[in-house]
């Protein structure tokens, strides 16, 4: 599953809609990711350019927590402020300890729509795969059954988020893909998120 495909579908699609972790091993790890840190990406000649956007906070990670429990990984994704109707997609890295699984979370309004794959494009059935948001706390959380997972005895987790605020969407001097990754200040590849240290399963 290629992150970057639907980032480049959220730039492409834009005038339409709008013109460091701790170490140690446990089996629930939260870690922090600097406010003001997010990135916006347009598409200027057919070249993408980005730059960091401090004042952007709808697609600003803070905060992450993995909570790796005996029959599901919660993975809990905070933002500095979360949209009333985002447009955000957030991509989820599980590495195990062989291969991976990837996971993309599509908040479009309603329910979230999640998918699954794993090894890079072989689509997986997941029963009880799922996200929800609580608006409370600001955040997205992910539920991936151990199952799913080959019942892995660890996993480390990386988190990217991408998608454009539609609160701003009157504003001419806002135009672009808003990303930020939850365990990297500054740029970086969507395709190939920052992980987390190993959590290990409760």
């Amino acid at each position: 599953m290629s992150f970057r495909h639907s980032l480049r579908l959220a730039v492409g699609v834009l005038p339409l809609v709008a013109l460091l972790p701790s170490t140690a091993y446990a089996e629930r790890v939260v870690t922090r990711d600097p406010a003001g840190d997010a990135l916006v990406t347009s598409e200027v000649d057919g070249v993408e350019q980005s730059a960091v956007a401090p004042e952007q906070r709808t697609l600003d990670i803070v905060r992450t927590v993995v909570d790796h429990r005996s029959e599901v990984v919660l993975v809990r994704v905070q933002f500095r402020r979360l949209a009333t109707d985002p447009l955000m997609f957030i991509g989820t890295r599980l590495r195990l300890p062989r291969g991976k699984v990837d996971v993309l979370v599509e908040h479009l309004g309603g329910k979230p729509i999640v998918s699954g794959a794993a090894r890079g494009s072989r689509e997986i059935d997941c029963p009880g795969l799922e996200a929800r948001v609580q608006r409370s706390t600001r955040s997205s959380i992910l539920s991936v059954p151990t199952s799913c997972l080959g019942d892995a005895r660890w996993v480390r987790v990386g988190v990217v988020a991408y998608g454009v605020d539609l609160d701003q969407e009157d504003d001419a001097q806002v135009s672009g893909v808003y990303s930020d990754d939850a365990h990297r200040d500054g740029p970086f590849d969507v395709d190939k998120p920052a992980l987390g240290p190993r959590v290990r399963r409760g």
